[in-house]
Protein backbone atom coordinates (compact mmCIF):
# COMPACT_ATOMS: atom_id res chain seq x y z
CA UNK A 1 0.00 0.00 0.00
CA UNK A 2 2.87 2.60 0.35
CA UNK A 3 3.07 2.40 -3.64
CA UNK A 4 -0.55 3.84 -3.56
CA UNK A 5 0.00 6.57 -1.01
CA UNK A 6 3.06 7.36 -3.23
CA UNK A 7 0.73 8.63 -5.55
CA UNK A 8 0.80 4.88 -8.20
CA UNK A 9 -3.66 4.24 -7.25
CA UNK A 10 -3.45 1.70 -10.26
CA UNK A 11 -2.39 -0.14 -6.96
CA UNK A 12 -5.90 -0.64 -5.79
CA UNK A 13 -6.90 -3.17 -8.62
CA UNK A 14 -3.84 -4.88 -6.45
CA UNK A 15 -5.17 -4.41 -3.22
CA UNK A 16 -8.71 -5.29 -4.26
CA UNK A 17 -7.67 -8.63 -4.94
CA UNK A 18 -5.75 -9.07 -1.60
CA UNK A 19 -8.79 -8.09 0.05
CA UNK A 20 -11.25 -10.09 -2.17
CA UNK A 21 -8.65 -13.26 -1.33
CA UNK A 22 -8.45 -12.36 2.76
CA UNK A 23 -12.85 -11.71 2.52
CA UNK A 24 -14.20 -12.86 -0.28
CA UNK A 25 -16.01 -17.01 -0.20
CA UNK A 26 -17.60 -18.45 -2.69
CA UNK A 27 -19.18 -21.99 -3.26
CA UNK A 28 -15.79 -23.24 -4.30
CA UNK A 29 -13.56 -21.29 -2.67
CA UNK A 30 -12.78 -19.96 0.82
CA UNK A 31 -11.39 -16.86 2.26
CA UNK A 32 -8.32 -16.56 4.54
CA UNK A 33 -10.18 -15.19 7.77
CA UNK A 34 -12.80 -17.99 6.60
CA UNK A 35 -10.10 -20.51 7.16
CA UNK A 36 -8.62 -19.12 9.89
CA UNK A 37 -12.25 -19.36 11.59
CA UNK A 38 -12.22 -15.95 12.64
CA UNK A 39 -14.14 -13.62 9.64
CA UNK A 40 -17.75 -14.07 11.33
CA UNK A 41 -16.02 -13.13 15.34
CA UNK A 42 -14.08 -10.00 14.60
CA UNK A 43 -15.50 -6.60 14.84
CA UNK A 44 -14.64 -4.70 11.85
CA UNK A 45 -14.11 -0.86 11.90
CA UNK A 46 -15.89 1.08 10.05
CA UNK A 47 -14.60 4.86 8.71
CA UNK A 48 -17.62 4.97 6.40
CA UNK A 49 -20.24 7.87 6.58
CA UNK A 50 -23.50 6.01 5.89
CA UNK A 51 -26.54 8.36 4.35
CA UNK A 52 -29.12 7.56 7.31
CA UNK A 53 -26.71 8.30 9.76
CA UNK A 54 -25.25 11.46 8.14
CA UNK A 55 -28.37 13.12 7.77
CA UNK A 56 -29.72 12.32 11.22
CA UNK A 57 -26.39 14.26 12.22
CA UNK A 58 -26.51 17.04 9.90
CA UNK A 59 -30.58 17.45 10.87
CA UNK A 60 -29.45 17.56 15.06
CA UNK A 61 -26.79 20.01 13.99
CA UNK A 62 -28.61 22.44 11.99
CA UNK A 63 -31.48 22.22 15.02
CA UNK A 64 -29.49 22.94 17.16
CA UNK A 65 -26.51 25.39 16.06
CA UNK A 66 -29.06 27.11 13.06
CA UNK A 67 -32.17 27.26 14.42
CA UNK A 68 -35.67 25.55 15.17
CA UNK A 69 -36.93 24.20 11.67
CA UNK A 70 -33.15 24.26 9.82
CA UNK A 71 -32.42 21.08 8.04
CA UNK A 72 -30.18 19.53 5.78
CA UNK A 73 -31.83 20.25 1.99
CA UNK A 74 -29.18 19.78 -0.35
CA UNK A 75 -28.05 15.73 -0.80
CA UNK A 76 -24.46 15.20 -2.64
CA UNK A 77 -22.94 11.93 -3.42
CA UNK A 78 -19.13 12.95 -1.54
CA UNK A 79 -21.33 13.88 1.76
CA UNK A 80 -21.42 10.29 2.14
CA UNK A 81 -19.04 6.99 1.70
CA UNK A 82 -15.03 6.09 2.38
CA UNK A 83 -13.38 9.09 1.03
CA UNK A 84 -13.49 13.04 0.98
CA UNK A 85 -13.07 15.62 -1.96
CA UNK A 86 -9.89 18.19 -1.45
CA UNK A 87 -6.90 19.78 -3.39
CA UNK A 88 -3.63 18.57 -3.44
CA UNK A 89 -0.75 20.25 -5.48
CA UNK A 90 -3.32 22.38 -7.28
CA UNK A 91 -5.32 19.49 -8.54
CA UNK A 92 -9.03 18.12 -7.22
CA UNK A 93 -8.66 15.22 -6.02
CA UNK A 94 -10.62 11.97 -4.15
CA UNK A 95 -8.46 10.62 -1.10
CA UNK A 96 -8.56 8.30 1.30
CA UNK A 97 -8.79 9.88 4.97
CA UNK A 98 -7.04 6.30 6.32
CA UNK A 99 -7.05 7.88 10.23
CA UNK A 100 -8.57 11.15 10.29
CA UNK A 101 -11.89 11.96 10.95
CA UNK A 102 -13.55 15.42 11.68
CA UNK A 103 -12.87 16.21 15.35
CA UNK A 104 -14.81 19.68 15.76
CA UNK A 105 -17.55 19.32 18.24
CA UNK A 106 -19.46 22.11 15.63
CA UNK A 107 -18.62 20.29 12.30
CA UNK A 108 -21.86 19.32 11.23
CA UNK A 109 -20.47 16.36 9.37
CA UNK A 110 -18.51 14.25 12.52
CA UNK A 111 -22.07 13.32 13.26
CA UNK A 112 -22.11 10.81 10.51
CA UNK A 113 -19.51 8.18 11.34
CA UNK A 114 -20.49 4.63 12.90
CA UNK A 115 -18.75 5.27 16.79
CA UNK A 116 -19.14 1.47 16.71
CA UNK A 117 -17.40 -1.78 15.10
CA UNK A 118 -19.72 -3.93 13.20
CA UNK A 119 -19.99 -7.37 12.11
CA UNK A 120 -18.47 -8.67 8.79
CA UNK A 121 -21.54 -9.02 7.23
CA UNK A 122 -23.54 -5.71 7.89
CA UNK A 123 -19.55 -4.25 7.15
CA UNK A 124 -19.06 -5.63 3.72
CA UNK A 125 -22.52 -5.37 2.40
CA UNK A 126 -23.98 -2.39 3.38
CA UNK A 127 -24.75 0.05 0.65
CA UNK A 128 -21.88 2.97 1.29
CA UNK A 129 -20.85 4.50 -1.85
CA UNK A 130 -23.25 6.69 -4.10
CA UNK A 131 -23.47 8.32 -7.28
CA UNK A 132 -25.06 11.21 -8.90
CA UNK A 133 -27.77 9.43 -10.09
CA UNK A 134 -28.57 6.85 -7.78
CA UNK A 135 -26.97 4.04 -7.69
CA UNK A 136 -25.05 2.63 -4.47
CA UNK A 137 -22.11 0.43 -4.09
CA UNK A 138 -21.46 -1.60 -0.71
CA UNK A 139 -17.38 -2.05 0.00
CA UNK A 140 -18.08 -6.29 -1.42
CA UNK A 141 -19.09 -4.24 -4.32
CA UNK A 142 -16.03 -1.91 -4.94
CA UNK A 143 -13.37 -4.87 -3.73
CA UNK A 144 -14.98 -7.66 -6.19
CA UNK A 145 -15.83 -5.63 -9.43
CA UNK A 146 -12.26 -3.82 -8.96
CA UNK A 147 -10.64 -6.93 -8.56
CA UNK A 148 -12.63 -8.96 -11.79
CA UNK A 149 -13.25 -6.05 -14.27
CA UNK A 150 -10.02 -3.89 -13.55
CA UNK A 151 -7.75 -6.84 -13.82
CA UNK A 152 -6.97 -8.75 -10.62
CA UNK A 153 -8.96 -11.84 -10.72
CA UNK A 154 -9.81 -12.22 -13.88
CA UNK A 155 -10.65 -9.74 -16.54
CA UNK A 156 -14.38 -9.71 -16.97
CA UNK A 157 -15.29 -9.65 -20.74
CA UNK A 158 -18.37 -7.45 -20.40
CA UNK A 159 -17.70 -3.95 -19.25
CA UNK A 160 -20.43 -2.99 -15.32
CA UNK A 161 -21.57 -0.20 -17.22
CA UNK A 162 -22.75 1.11 -13.53
CA UNK A 163 -18.95 0.56 -11.70
CA UNK A 164 -17.47 2.30 -14.85
CA UNK A 165 -20.21 5.59 -14.21
CA UNK A 166 -19.11 5.75 -10.26
CA UNK A 167 -14.81 5.51 -11.92
CA UNK A 168 -16.35 8.91 -13.78
CA UNK A 169 -18.20 10.53 -11.05
CA UNK A 170 -18.01 13.74 -9.35
CA UNK A 171 -19.67 12.70 -6.92
CA UNK A 172 -22.20 15.76 -6.69
CA UNK A 173 -18.81 18.43 -7.06
CA UNK A 174 -19.02 21.14 -8.76
CA UNK A 175 -16.17 23.47 -9.18
CA UNK A 176 -16.24 27.35 -8.89
CA UNK A 177 -14.09 29.22 -11.70
CA UNK A 178 -14.06 33.29 -11.60
CA UNK A 179 -17.19 32.98 -9.43
CA UNK A 180 -18.82 31.03 -12.02
CA UNK A 181 -20.20 27.18 -11.26
CA UNK A 182 -19.04 25.11 -14.60
CA UNK A 183 -21.68 23.05 -16.10
CA UNK A 184 -21.00 19.19 -16.51
CA UNK A 185 -20.17 20.03 -20.69
CA UNK A 186 -17.31 22.47 -19.06
CA UNK A 187 -16.26 20.36 -16.32
CA UNK A 188 -15.20 18.04 -18.98
CA UNK A 189 -13.08 20.35 -21.24
CA UNK A 190 -11.58 21.92 -18.67
CA UNK A 191 -9.27 19.40 -17.26
CA UNK A 192 -7.77 20.94 -14.23
CA UNK A 193 -11.52 21.52 -12.99
CA UNK A 194 -12.12 18.20 -13.40
CA UNK A 195 -10.57 15.43 -10.68
CA UNK A 196 -7.51 13.95 -11.47
CA UNK A 197 -8.45 10.42 -10.19
CA UNK A 198 -11.45 8.68 -9.28
CA UNK A 199 -13.40 7.82 -6.04
CA UNK A 200 -13.14 3.87 -6.11
CA UNK A 201 -9.68 3.43 -5.70
CA UNK A 202 -8.90 5.61 -2.61
CA UNK A 203 -12.31 3.83 -1.46
CA UNK A 204 -10.35 0.62 -1.35
CA UNK A 205 -7.35 1.74 -0.27
CA UNK A 206 -9.40 3.15 2.90
CA UNK A 207 -11.35 -0.14 3.14
CA UNK A 208 -7.20 -1.72 3.19
CA UNK A 209 -6.97 1.13 5.86
CA UNK A 210 -10.33 -0.66 8.20
CA UNK A 211 -9.12 -4.34 7.85
CA UNK A 212 -5.76 -3.56 8.87
CA UNK A 213 -7.44 -1.87 12.07
CA UNK A 214 -9.42 -4.37 12.46
CA UNK A 215 -6.76 -7.42 12.66
CA UNK A 216 -3.96 -5.23 14.40
CA UNK A 217 -4.23 -4.16 18.23
CA UNK A 218 -3.43 -0.62 18.19
CA UNK A 219 -2.80 -0.17 14.57
CA UNK A 220 -2.77 3.81 13.30
CA UNK A 221 -1.78 5.16 10.07
CA UNK A 222 -2.42 9.04 9.61
CA UNK A 223 -2.20 10.90 6.03
CA UNK A 224 1.25 12.48 5.91
CA UNK A 225 0.00 14.02 2.18
CA UNK A 226 -1.62 17.51 3.24
CA UNK A 227 -5.35 18.03 1.54
CA UNK A 228 -6.60 20.93 0.97
CA UNK A 229 -10.42 20.43 2.13
CA UNK A 230 -12.62 21.24 -0.08
CA UNK A 231 -15.39 23.19 0.79
CA UNK A 232 -18.93 22.12 -0.10
CA UNK A 233 -21.74 24.40 -0.98
CA UNK A 234 -23.98 25.31 2.09
CA UNK A 235 -26.50 22.29 2.26
CA UNK A 236 -28.71 23.94 4.91
CA UNK A 237 -32.01 25.66 4.32
CA UNK A 238 -35.02 26.89 6.84
CA UNK A 239 -38.26 24.89 6.47
CA UNK A 240 -41.47 26.79 6.38
CA UNK A 241 -43.92 26.50 9.06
Amino acid sequence: MSDFDRGDEEEACRIALELRKLLHDTKVSHSILQQLGVKQTLDFYDSGRYRSDFEAAANAFAERELGPQTRLVARSPVQVGLVFAGMSGGDFIFYAPLGLRYQQAKDWRAGGYRAAPRSFTEWWTDPLVETTTGETFSRKDLVLTTANQEGGAHVDPEVDLTFDRLLKDMMGISMVQGGSPLSILELHKLGEGSPKNNAVYPSIRQIAHEVLATLRSGYKCIRKTPIQEFMYSEPFGRIAS
